[in-house]
Parts: structure tokens; C-alpha cells; sequence
């Protein structure tokens, strides 16, 4: 314990947990790591408060949400000030968590990883926990640069990702103050790469879900696939998890409403664990409300609505997290996988199957006997299954993904409308502010080329 207390400490020291400086910066100091058993690896890989955490701005950026004057006048940051109207300029000079968190969690990732090629070198170490670390430290890297990517990076496009800035991929622990952003799609290309390797290294499931694991892997492919507009390979993908008896749908007719938070931590259908970052206004604020028009779309019998929210007199707030707390969950779970096969599917011509998948999932979400099973013939199939991915997985941060991958579509792309102290706010679907600007305090450290948000 005192071994891992040292580890996290020094990592401390090295600068790289803190915000006061920009990441990329030659601060993180893997020498004063001291790793040296395969206990201090795994204890590098859960320490959650820095692995298993994602960025929250897609929350304050999409239309999950809305607050009242009150609330935004009560804001304290810039990045929630000036993120909720969508303004040019974001931090204003202050240190971005959403950005730094991230590279922190790849940091341990690649000390990790460089670690075990020392380990594997010296043949006296169990193969099975050597390919189990490595596969997780895979996945986080993996996973922690597509969440930066959806932020801080443009939207993929298949035509013009080669030409299209990145993020600075990070792939060791070495560090240069004149750090580069990667192409678009050499950043995808790494975290399929690895994502790849970790699927056949880690098992099945974890029993402890804070940890990845292969399906954990399969829905984050399956995710990154769908937006990549690459449908064939996002079901192939989707599929394999629905195919497991591992993780199984929860029956909301179930679950106690009157408790403050219903669902339980690592329930049923968590596959992977993980919460967002905090702001103040994504941990239980009372004058965060679901947006009126999800509000409004749930029906009579839908339980997600008893489930999900407190009613408030000026709104509803959000408490059906799967955190099982105040935390807004950022994690991977089954039903997710259930809406990008079910999306996927009709892409790829198979309607029939998608709604299949739909009324499966949808059916334990009503009260018994309640729900109405949709057939062919619905008019609007692709419609249907966004919305219904919408109003299941709100305030999750899948909804900015989506909408940004959507906006590319005229069909279904949307604007953004708000109103804050008797000024309305839009966003329009083609606005170059769906990606955020990289932190100031990054920028005079690594002169990297600036997101154009003008």
C-alpha cells in the first residue's frame, strides 16, 4: 500500500494530475515513477479517479440539457459560462479539465505499457496478468483519445480525415514541448490499433467493472465505427456484445422509483464503469433540467420518465445516472449496444432486425404489458431509434457524439436554439463551434495550431 501511495504521489509531483500547466509539457516525469511489480501496474490501472473518468463539455455543449437564468447566472467557470451559449472563446486563459484529464489517464496508460515491455523481457511474470494489463492500458489509451477527440478535435469525415487536424496522439511517455496534432484519421487509426490488440488480450467480462474488458472493448468499437459512418463494421461489433449472456437488459419495471437514485452502481447492464468530470453544472444541480422536448417525447407508460427525473418546479432534474449517485455516468453499457446495432442494422438494409432490436429493448423500459411493439410499416424507422437512443442514454455524452456525426446528414441534423437573460443563442448544425478551441495555457506552452471557432 505505502508502495502505491508513492506511485500516485509522484505521478502527483511530476505535474501530471494537476491543471496548472498544460499537459504536453515536459512535466510528467516517468523517472520518478517506480512501478516495479505487477501489483503496482494494477494499481496504476484503478485508480479510477484518473482512468475511469471522460470529459463533461458535450453535456453543456448539446441539447440534453437546459438551465434557467437563475441557473446560468449562478455559473462560475468560463467553460460553463461561455459553453452554455456557445461562445467563441471557452476557458479564458483557465486550465481545462476535459482536456486535461484525459492526457493524464493516457500518461499512466503509456507508463504502463513501456513498463510491461521491460516486464515481458525478463520471463519470469504470469502471461495471463501481463496480457490482462496490457490489454487494458490499450483501451484506455484508446478510449481517453477518442473522448478528446470528440471535443477538441473537428468531426470525422471520411472524404477529408487525412487532411483534417487531430489531437496530439500520444503513444509514449516521451514529451515534447513542440508536440503536433495528428492527421484526423491517424488518430482513429491509433485507437483502432489498439482497441484491436486489447480485444484479444483481455477477457470477456471483469468482475470488477471499473476494469475493461473485451465486450467493454467490442461497444467502443462499435461506437467509433458508427461514427465513422462505417455501419457494417459498427453492427458487426454491436452484435458480438448482444451475443453474450454476461451483461443482460435490466427490467425498469423493477427498480424502486422512490429512492433518490434508482439504479444500482455496476448494475446489470454496466460493462465498463466510468463518471464524467465535474462542473457545476452536470452534479445534481437543481437548476439543470432535461431539455422540454425529451421531457415531452416520453409516453404515458414509460418508465424512463418516473426513473430518470425529479420534478422540480421550473423543471426536471436528472437522477437516473448509472452511477447509482449525483454522478453522471460515462461509462459503457449494454443498452447502448443495443441502440447502435439497432441503428446500424437499418443502415446496412436490415430493417426488420433493427426494430426487432428495438422492441426488445423497449419493452423493458415500459410498465408491463403497456408497451405497443412497432412493426414495419412506421414511417420513420431511423427517427424512431435516434430518439429513442436520445431519451435513453440522456446526459451520458453520447448525444453531443451523435449530433455532430448527425449534423452531417440534413435529415436529421438540428439547431441548437437557447435563451439567457432575454438573448436567444443558436447553434447551427454546421457551426465550427461543435469543436471546442485547445486551452490557452496549452497553447503557450506547445504552439499548436488553434481550433478556428470565428
Amino acid at each position: 500500500m505505502k508502495k502505491y501511495i508513492y506511485i500516485l504521489y509522484t505521478i502527483l509531483s511530476a505535474g501530471v494530475l494537476m491543471g496548472c500547466e498544460g499537459f504536453l509539457d515536459e512535466r510528467p516525469n516517468k523517472s520518478r515513477l517506480i512501478p516495479d511489480t505487477l501489483d503496482d501496474l494494477y494499481a496504476l490501472l484503478d485508480n479510477e479517479e484518473e482512468l475511469n473518468r471522460i470529459p463533461a463539455l458535450g453535456i453543456i455543449g448539446s441539447d440534453d440539457m437546459v438551465t434557467n437564468d437563475i441557473g446560468y447566472n449562478n455559473y462560475y467557470s468560463a467553460s460553463a459560462i461561455n459553453g452554455y451559449i456557445w461562445n467563441a472563446e471557452i476557458f479564458e486563459g483557465s486550465p481545462s479539465v476535459d482536456w486535461n484529464v484525459p492526457y493524464r489517464a493516457i500518461f499512466i496508460a503509456n507508463v504502463v505499457l513501456e513498463k510491461l515491455e521491460e516486464f515481458e523481457n525478463r520471463n519470469k511474470y504470469d502471461i495471463e496478468e501481463l496480457s490482462d494489463l496490457r490489454g487494458m492500458a490499450l483501451f484506455f489509451r484508446a478510449h481517453h483519445h477518442f473522448q478528446l477527440a470528440q471535443i477538441f478535435a473537428d468531426t470525422y469525415r471520411p472524404q477529408t480525415a487525412g487532411s483534417t487536424l487531430g489531437i496530439p496522439y500520444r503513444n509514449n511517455t516521451s514529451i515534447s514541448a513542440n508536440e503536433k496534432r495528428s492527421p484526423l484519421n491517424l488518430v482513429y487509426q491509433g485507437m483502432m490499433d489498439d482497441l484491436q490488440k486489447a480485444r484479444n488480450l483481455l477477457p470477456e467480462w471483469q468482475p470488477i467493472k471499473t476494469r475493461p474488458s473485451q465486450k467493454a472493448t467490442e461497444v467502443l468499437l462499435a461506437r467509433i465505427y458508427m461514427t465513422m459512418q462505417e455501419y457494417e463494421k459498427a453492427e458487426e461489433y454491436a452484435d458480438l456484445v448482444l451475443a453474450t449472456s454476461a451483461f443482460q437488459l435490466m427490467d425498469y419495471s423493477q427498480i424502486n422509483p422512490t429512492v433518490n437514485y434508482p439504479f444500482a452502481p455496476y448494475n446489470a447492464e454496466v460493462i465498463w464503469h466510468s463518471r464524467q468530470v465535474n462542473h457545476e453544472f452536470n452534479v445534481a444541480n437543481p437548476t439543470t433540467f432535461v431539455h422540454p422536448e425529451i421531457w415531452k417525447s416520453y409516453t404515458e407508460h414509460d418508465l424512463r420518465k418516473k426513473l430518470y427525473y425529479l420534478e422540480r418546479p421550473d423543471g426536471y432534474n436528472f437522477r437516473g445516472s448509472y452511477t447509482g449517485s449525483l454522478w453522471f455516468f460515462g461509462g459503457i453499457a449494454l443498452d447502448e449496444a443495443y441502440f447502435i446495432a439497432a441503428e446500424a442494422k437499418y443502415r446496412n438494409g436490415k430493417t426488420e432486425e433493427a426494430i426487432e432490436l428495438m422492441n426488445k429493448i423497449l419493452t423493458t423500459r415500459f410498465e408491463e404489458g403497456t408497451y405497443r411493439f412497432m412493426e414495419r410499416n412506421l414511417e420513420d424507422v431511423l427517427g424512431w431509434i435516434l430518439s429513442e437512443k436520445r431519451k435513453s442514454l440522456v446526459f451520458r455524452g453520447t448525444n453531443w457524439v451523435d449530433l455532430r456525426r448527425l449534423n452531417l446528414d440534413p435529415v436529421q441534423a438540428r439547431i441548437l436554439t437557447r435563451t439567457v437573460n432575454g438573448v436567444t443563442y443558436r447553434l447551427q448544425p454546421s457551426s465550427n463551434r461543435y469543436t471546442y478551441p485547445i486551452p490557452l495555457e496549452e497553447m503557450n506552452l506547445n504552439p499548436l495550431e488553434q481550433n478556428n471557432r470565428d
